[in-house]
């Protein structure tokens, strides 16, 4: 069992699961997670995200790491990022490969991180987690910074999202679900207005909100106060 910090996990399946942490640390686990075993990573510097397609396999971390396996994480090699910043996400659709990080550094690959561009964002804020669909690619961060490329990651729109919080991830595939059903309406349950831009970005109309609210406890009322002060929820009983 391993004492050092873990910062990601990545599942290709029930049974085949990685995970990354301090010191180029790369656990596999081949049995939903009973039993984990090290791969060779390589290197000694920190992972902080993985992610998979098929049988390949990214992780990035510190100082500009990349590192790329071809054959379900059994041997890892170092990709040239040609950056030393960190890098916080990344995120793969097919040979399509992008990764973000600090200072609102922005890389993509199109050819399964052969070589790496850097592309303009438009931002110095820290970019923390990326999600694609597509040509769409929305990407966030701190100070409630959300971008949006239409064209695969080529060129990059701010979006506002009503909210100065940092926000640490971004996933649609609720949205792209309902979209395929042929939702393109709907009545949002929500107090969190940051969740309107990644929902509109796939084609939802947003006709109402609704809220989600009771009237807070004593043991409660600090907890949401934080959520409205400091991430902008709509919390009218507060």
């Amino acid at each position: 069992m391993t004492t050092d910090r873990m910062y990601a996990i990545w599942a290709s399946d029930n049974a085949h699961v990685w995970a990354v942490g301090e010191e180029g640390l790369i656990l596999h686990s081949q049995d939903g997670g009973a039993q984990w075993q090290p791969q060779k990573s390589g290197t000694v510097s920190r992972l902080v995200s993985i992610f998979g397609s098929g049988s390949q396999l990214w992780t990035v971390g510190a100082d500009g790491t990349i590192l790329h396996s071809t054959d379900a994480g059994k041997h890892w090699r170092s990709q040239k990022s040609g950056t030393s910043l960190h890098l916080f996400a990344v995120y793969a659709i097919g040979s399509q490969v992008w990764t973000v990080g600090e200072r609102g550094i922005i890389l993509y690959s199109e050819n399964d991180g052969g070589n790496w561009q850097s592309k303009t964002s438009g931002t110095k804020r820290q970019l923390s987690s990326i999600y694609a669909t597509g040509s769409q690619v929305w990407v966030v961060g701190d100070g409630g910074a959300i971008l949006h490329s239409a064209d695969g990651g080529q060129h990059w729109q701010a979006q506002t999202s009503g909210v100065t919080s940092s926000l640490r991830a971004v996933y649609g595939t609720g949205s792209q679900i309902l979209r395929d059903l042929g939702v393109r309406k709907i009545r949002l349950l929500t107090n969190n207005p940051a969740k309107y831009v990644a929902i509109e970005g796939f084609g939802l109309e947003i006709i109402e909100r609704v809220p989600l609210e009771i009237a807070p406890s004593t043991t409660t009322r600090k907890y949401l106060e934080a959520k409205k002060k400091k991430l902008g929820h709509i919390l009218e009983l507060v």
